[in-house]
């Protein structure tokens, strides 16, 4: 992971970390920039809320190719760390395009998160990215499918893509991540997920599903058998496993704790090019990209729009905030999770 801090990275993070240090309350640089590239998906998660609402994904207007460039060329002038996300961004046609122009643009940690449902048909992707990150929450296939809303067989095709990627890191130069999102069904398939990650050299992650507006479901609140599954996921860590998160990110979500958000470290974007202010959860837009110009212009209009960044402590457990956060105030965590 030390070939993706860039000193681009490196001197956002010093100058955010100064600034938190000397109790500024700015806008800070970012780290990496959340881009949905679509937000149409062919899953129908139970626990999504664009799942919930396909009807709005459906209406919902994305740059094309040349102006989906012209975001990437705006973002690689804050920094050259992009995490792509949907929706379902392997639904694009021209995602391997994309993918390839971030290498051009000079990314250094080139992102994709998706279902794996179709990544067995643009393979091509995998020459081009630093991170795979594979939405997989249950190995079930039964179960699976009726919290995806697909086929069994869809489910399967899911799973043997999981394992032919897993098997290709070495090869592509690559880390492959599966996202765990836990819902208070799942919570006792979990651990058999887990332990297949490890099995297959992949990095397991878990997050806790949301309701509408970054909410937490009050049903993983105060639950034990969650919180015994979040110390199980602790417990692997420490015994040395892949698993990707600090421990502070794992004891925020184990507890739910409040934590003071810094969420400009991680700016999210829409496919036709909004930017949200200060958050996603809150869905405040600050402006278009592509209608700004920059970065910086649009940050500014969305500071006379809506003020100065809020006082969060916990609306949202979602972990590009939560860890970025953490990073800023704890530089020892950078050598911990990235060097180490």
């Amino acid at each position: 992971m030390l070939k993706e801090l860039s000193y681009k990275l490196l001197s956002n993070y010093f100058i955010n970390y100064f600034s938190l240090k000397f109790g500024k309350n700015s806008v800070f640089k970012p780290l990496f920039f959340s881009f949905y590239l679509t937000l149409h998906c062919n899953f129908n998660c139970l626990y999504c809320d664009l799942g919930q609402h396909k009807e709005n994904r459906l209406k919902f207007r994305q740059a094309d190719t040349q102006k989906t460039i012209e975001l990437l060329e705006i973002i690689k002038k804050e920094c050259d760390a992009i995490y792509f996300t949907g929706g379902e961004p392997l639904i694009r046609n021209d995602i391997i395009e994309i993918l390839k122009k971030c290498k051009t643009l000079g990314f250094k940690s080139i992102t994709i998160n998706t279902n794996m449902s179709l990544i067995h048909k643009k393979i091509e992707a995998l020459e081009y990215i630093t991170n795979l990150v594979a939405s997989f929450d249950l190995l079930d296939e039964k179960q699976y499918s009726k919290i995806l809303g697909i086929p069994i067989s869809d489910v399967i095709r899911v799973k043997e893509n999981i394992l032919k990627c897993a098997k290709l890191q070495q090869e592509k130069k690559f880390l492959m991540t599966v996202n765990c999102v836990v819902i208070p069904e799942t919570i006792h398939y979990v651990p058999d997920l887990m332990n297949f990650c490890f099995e297959h050299n992949i990095r397991f992650a878990i997050v806790p599903a949301e309701l509408a507006g970054g909410k937490m479901n009050p049903l993983l609140k105060n639950n034990k058998d969650y919180r015994r599954l979040i110390e199980s996921v602790i417990k692997a860590k420490k015994d040395g496993k892949p698993v990707f998160g600090s421990y502070e990110y794992l004891k925020t979500i184990r507890d739910f704790s409040p934590f003071n958000c810094c969420p400009t470290l991680s700016p999210h974007i829409y496919p036709n090019g909004d930017l949200f202010y200060p958050c996603e959860p809150i869905k405040n837009v600050a402006a278009n990209l592509l209608a700004a110009g920059s970065y910086k212009k649009a940050i500014k209009t969305g500071l006379k729009k809506f003020g100065s960044l809020p006082s969060c402590k916990g609306r949202c457990y979602k972990a590009c905030y939560i860890e970025t956060t953490n990073f800023i105030k704890n530089p020892k965590l950078i050598i911990s999770e990235f060097v180490g």
